[in-house]
């Protein structure tokens, strides 16, 4: 009796810790001739705790060059993730491009950015209503 209770505690418990693998990452990089890979990203977020917290967020710095032309590109695990994830960048002065358009509500798989500056730029991911969820992106590259 003892034994049939671990195990189900086991299976359990490799069910909870199971929801975001290595391979999103390489599943989110869209084949793109033109573009340069330079980075894949590993999104996995907890669900937030109540209505009142902002959802979590995974948030990194990367250096983008002036004169490049970039594109961030983002999946989520269907598997594990029922809502779709928001990917944004921005600059020292607020929001430059998102996937998400407030105004129309619609999700989009990919942005494309120019950039006119050189500088730290943040890429911030989070998925929609805070929930718990797994996903995977990437940025690329190309001389304008």
């Amino acid at each position: 009796m003892r034994g049939v209770l671990l195990g189900i505690l086991f299976l359990f418990c490799l069910q909870i810790f199971a929801q975001c693998s290595d391979n999103i990452k390489t599943k989110c990089i869209p084949d793109l001739n033109t573009y340069t890979t330079l980075k894949t990203y590993k999104v996995s977020l907890a669900k937030r705790k109540n209505k009142k917290m902002p959802a979590p967020v995974a948030r990194y710095s990367l250096m983008l060059s002036k004169g490049t032309r970039y594109r961030v590109s983002g999946c989520i695990d269907e598997e594990t993730t029922k809502e779709k994830m928001i990917f944004s960048l921005f600059d020292n002065f607020g929001e430059v491009s998102s996937s998400y358009n407030k105004e129309t509500g619609k999700h989009y798989p990919a942005f494309e950015f120019i950039c006119n500056k050189s500088g730290v730029y943040y890429l911030t991911f989070k998925f929609k209503n805070g929930v718990v969820g797994c996903g995977g992106a990437s940025v690329a590259m190309r001389k304008k």
